[in-house]
């Protein structure tokens, strides 16, 4: 008599089946079960339900080309964000003909996007005897008020050229090679919105005694 197995196939394909899933219960209760000393070395997972998706709203960057608005800017630094306005500072190079370099504070005004420079903005006078040196903005900060603070850096030096150097034909780095350094001053100053000074306070003699190489790079003002 001939039995009828075409069933058993299946059969062992569900128990099989079933067996692997108690498999993987089995290794989710381990989990669950280890010991303390080991759980405390996983990572803390950060409940899905804390997390607050906001599909209404994307952020899009918006550009604006500096180039296109002023030309071609050496260098762009101590960019400062307002309500109203973007400020930052561009410094000039040094030339053959110019051995001063001064920078200059600019601002962008968000709703015309027009970038244009504070007119009465000046660094302080060189000393007499300099003959050439860098003013430089190592911080800015814009104050509730719009007022405009700076720690201005101003380094001097003089020349001793050779007999017979032509200055008019040596390219910059050639010059430069003959400077002698000035003593350096240090300026807290407070600007209005044309750049036109409001306050300034000398910090020179503070900054040589207590640094080595004295800079100052960042700047924050409060209310007060």
């Amino acid at each position: 008599m001939k039995k009828n197995l075409s069933g058993i196939p299946v059969l062992i394909v569900i128990l099989l089946l079933l067996v692997a899933l108690t498999g993987c219960d089995s290794v989710t209760d381990d989990t669950n079960e280890m010991p303390d000393n080991e759980a405390d070395e996983l990572p803390v997972d950060v409940p899905v339900q804390n997390i607050v998706f906001r599909p209404d709203i994307v952020y899009v960057p918006e550009f604006t080309s500096l180039s296109a608005l002023y030309g071609e800017l050496p260098n762009i630094n101590n960019v400062i964000a307002t309500e109203n306005a973007l400020y930052l500072t561009s410094t000039n190079e040094k030339r053959n003909d110019q051995f001063f370099q001064t920078t200059n504070i600019f601002t962008v005004d968000h709703a015309e996007g027009v970038l244009t420079y504070l007119p009465d903005y000046a660094a302080a006078q060189p000393p007499a005897g300099a003959e050439g040196g860098s003013m430089l903005i190592g911080a800015m900060q814009v104050d509730p008020e719009g007022c405009i603070w700076v720690i201005e850096a101003n380094t001097y030096v003089t020349f001793d050229f050779p007999s017979g150097f032509d200055i008019d034909e040596a390219d910059i780095n050639e010059i430069l090679e003959y400077q002698k350094p000035m003593m350096p001053s240090f300026f807290i100053r407070k600007l209005d919105k044309t750049g036109a000074e409001l306050l300034s306070v000398n910090i020179t003699q503070t900054m040589l005694t207590t640094q080595e190489s004295p800079g100052i790079f960042a700047l924050y003002v409060d209310d007060e």
